[in-house]
């Protein structure tokens, strides 16, 4: 082999392996961002609620909640669904603590981030200028919860909302 057919030869080994740790790192991120939910819950029945409804504290609170089965039980007392999937969503959450449902957040902020839905929700609303999808996306039409989000955050977008409803965009305003 030449120095020159070398060359090329290693140009594409290494092309090769930094492709094949990117496939790989792509498929270890995407399996750790998916989330898996105890229930699949079906938005779409539930959309003519109001989201405090299920999500308590959105309204009051800095943390938008999650419902627990005595919520759902407020209107399925009886045997709130006669499909498979209902009769053992019933039978395994009696049988447990019936105010934790064990959902995983399907939406988070880093720890180094201040979000409060109350803040946002309060001031926002008065206008109209902030509904839940806008950050959520449609999760109300959605008849099986996402196992992934259905907006992604970044600091960025973050910031074009502000600076386009003409807020704050201080650093210490959400950066604790």
């Amino acid at each position: 082999m030449t120095g020159n057919n070398k060359t090329s030869w290693m140009k594409i080994v290494i092309v090769c392996i930094f492709a094949g740790m990117l496939g790989i790192g792509y498929k270890w991120y995407s399996k750790r961002t998916m989330v898996v939910q105890p229930i699949q819950f079906n938005h779409l029945k539930h959309n003519k609620l109001s989201c405090e409804i299920c999500h308590p504290g959105i309204l009051k609170k800095a943390k938008a909640g999650l419902p627990s089965i005595s919520l759902c039980a407020n209107c399925h007392a009886t045997s709130p669904d006669l499909s498979e999937t209902g009769k053992k969503w019933w039978i395994y959450f009696l049988n447990k603590d019936p105010e934790i449902v064990p959902w995983q957040p399907l939406y988070s902020v880093p720890k180094h981030a201040y979000f409060s839905h109350r803040r946002h929700l309060s001031i926002a609303s008065k206008e109209k200028l902030l509904s839940c999808p806008v950050c959520h996306g449609d999760i109300h039409k959605t008849e099986r919860i996402p196992q992934k989000r259905l907006v992604n955050f970044s600091m960025e977008k973050c910031r074009r909302c502000h600076r386009y409803w003409k807020v704050s965009t201080d650093c210490t305003a959400c950066h604790r």
